[in-house]
């Protein structure tokens, strides 16, 4: 995937590998706007991208601190974007919120949250984007997760909102493929970053062994590994041997997962208001 000279939006580019992606998009020369929520992190960002860029100017890196749920407020920022940049030719879904517990402590409220950032407000950034990248046939990137793959312990509400991103990016690609649209999911364990940090306290003791078995990647690792699938072209790129392992034995043995994973669940389960 050519960078140079490209312009690339990316939601949830103020941390994590949204950032990563952006100052090494940067450094290779492509125009970046950024979205996120909080503007100080979106200034700290620019600031940090710039220092990147090959072309280090004000107008080579644009931020919007918008709420992704808002239709009229995004769509308005998306044409500016275009009007700036003159086009979009790629657009990097990488906004998501993770939550943790067992199901039957999890709200409703919890479960809308997490649908709403993780999916739904992905598929309203693509919607708008869509005429702009048609133009450019450009690429759509969706940053999903292994938890994409098959159910998680505790992740009852994340799962749902993956498997929903991993199942839009292969119907959509079926859609724009003819058109000229390029479509990648990345599928990474979980990484270093303010995501996982941010549940790091309150994790269910199964969730925390589990995840622990499956390893930490960080962002660098991540980074170099969807880099990798995307100058590959590859549709689907999971991130690390964990993740590359378990999508291809759920593909072919899925009962043989589930009971691999059943094992460990009954080793060490605790099951909700035990101690």
């Amino acid at each position: 995937m050519e960078v140079k000279n490209k312009s690339v939006v990316i939601t949830g580019g103020s941390s994590g590998l949204g950032l990563a992606l952006a100052k090494n998009f940067a450094k290779q020369g492509a125009k970046i706007a950024l979205i996120a929520r909080n503007e100080q992190k979106l200034v700290n960002a620019k600031a940090e991208i710039l220092k990147f860029a090959s072309a280090a100017n004000n107008e080579s890196v644009l931020i919007y601190s918008v709420d992704l749920s808002k239709d009229e407020t995004i769509q308005k920022v998306v044409d500016e974007i275009a009007n700036k940049f003159s086009t979009i030719d790629i657009l990097v879904n990488s906004a998501g919120i993770l939550s943790e517990g067992y199901f039957e402590n999890t709200s409703m409220e919890t479960f809308r949250a997490v649908n709403e950032t993780n999916y739904l407000a992905l598929v309203n950034m693509t919607k708008i984007c869509l005429p702009y990248l048609k133009q450019s046939k450009g690429h759509i990137v969706n940053i999903a997760s292994m938890a994409s793959f098959f159910g998680a312990f505790g992740y009852t509400a994340y799962c749902a909102s993956k498997f929903a991103v991993l199942g839009f990016s292969e119907a959509l690609r079926y859609e724009l493929k003819p058109q000229g649209i390029k479509v990648h999911v990345v599928c990474p364990p979980e990484f270093e970053g303010p995501m996982v940090e941010g549940i790091s306290d309150g994790r269910t003791p199964e969730n925390k062994t589990l995840v622990r078995s499956a390893g930490v990647l960080s962002v660098d690792q991540v980074l170099k590994a969807t880099l990798k699938g995307l100058k590959k072209d590859r549709f689907i790129i999971p991130v690390g041997s964990s993740a590359s392992a378990g999508a291809f034995l759920n593909r072919l043995f899925p009962g043989l997962v589930r009971w691999a994973l059943d094992q460990m669940v009954a080793r060490i389960y605790r099951g909700p208001g035990k101690v």
